[in-house]
């Protein structure tokens, strides 16, 4: 019976164990699986993006020579913050016969918006365009010695007294028009051909507006003159005189005739010449109040006196004239 009985204690201790080490072994699997079931979770999971915060933007800065030599391009030019830009020479920007003078945004620009090596804040993509004056021409020898000869030239000719000339000029008194001329200082212009007028003859040239002075071609001129055409009427001229009147007829040798009028109206006219009657005068003719004289039977020279007595009604009337000839 003992016998019996510890056996059965060890079949019972045996399915113990057995069921035991069952259970163990049970949940370690599943540990396992649900170890397996979280990864492959958190790998099916979509990536989280981190937040952004304070993103950096970069440009690029070109700096053209511009007709020069040395074009830099920069890239990755933080935004909105200084950039130094280095010396045009340090750079090896350069253009024969010309200055630099800085950097401007326009390529036409004549005066630099940023110094060399100044600084300048980009937000775009920027080109600055260097900026250049040009050099004063540095003359060679040769050119030096030719600007020399023709400054001596020049000065040569400063120093020479600049010829002196003068103008003739005429005044034709209604008649044919003669142009100025100008001649040398100390020279003599050439008598003109004689100019023409309707109805008088062309009696020379004088000095002066009043003919006391006849110009002599052939003289020098030293100074600027003016020469005056004189004229004699050929048709004769009418003179109208009042009463007690005295009319002074000068330039008597003009004319080939000279008559007399007086108004009308009167009486009776006398006319005498130097107190003899008009009619007696070799030359003279009368026509009631007309007295005619003939200028050729004039002595040149000689004042006469004209009188005329012309009553009207019981009251006379004179009238004295003086004709004089040869002025």
């Amino acid at each position: 019976m003992k016998k019996i009985v510890h056996a059965f204690v060890c079949i019972f201790a045996v399915l113990f164990i057995f069921a035991a080490c069952s259970a163990d072994s049970g949940d370690s699997g599943s540990s396992e699986k649900s170890s397996e079931s979280e990864t492959v979770e958190k790998k099916t999971e979509p990536d989280k993006k981190e937040p952004e915060t304070d993103k950096q933007v970069y440009y690029t800065l070109t700096l053209d020579a511009n007709g020069g030599e040395g074009t830099i391009v920069y890239n990755n030019i933080k935004a909105n913050q200084y950039f130094v830009l280095k010396k045009a020479a340090e750079l090896g920007v350069t253009r024969t016969d010309y200055t630099f003078l800085g950097w401007a945004s326009n390529s036409s620009a004549e005066t630099a918006t940023y110094a060399d090596g100044g600084t300048v804040v980009i937000n775009s993509n920027t080109t600055l365009y260097a900026v250049w004056k040009k050099n004063a021409e540095t003359k060679t020898d040769t050119q030096k010695e030719n600007q020399s000869e023709n400054n001596q030239n020049s000065q040569s000719k400063e120093d020479e007294p600049e010829p002196v000339s003068h103008t003739v000029t005429f005044e034709m008194n209604g008649g044919s028009d003669i142009p100025a001329k100008t001649v040398s200082n100390d020279e003599t212009v050439t008598e003109p051909v004689a100019p023409t007028k309707d109805g008088y003859v062309f009696k020379g040239w004088y000095t002066s507006s009043n003919f006391s002075s006849p110009y002599t071609f052939g003289n020098t001129i030293s100074d600027d003159i003016t020469l005056y055409a004189k004229w004699q009427n050929t048709a004769g001229v009418t003179i109208t005189v009042s009463p007690n009147s005295t009319v002074e007829i000068s330039k008597a040798e003009t004319d080939s005739t000279i008559t007399l009028t007086a108004t009308s109206g009167h009486s009776s006219y006398t006319w005498k010449i130097d107190d003899n009657v008009a009619e007696n005068f070799d030359g003279a003719s009368v026509e009631e109040n007309t007295l005619t004289i003939t200028k050729s039977k004039l002595v040149e020279g000689y004042r006469y006196q004209i009188s005329l007595y012309a009553p009207k009604g019981r009251i006379p009337y004179s009238a004295q004239i003086t004709v004089k000839k040869g002025e």
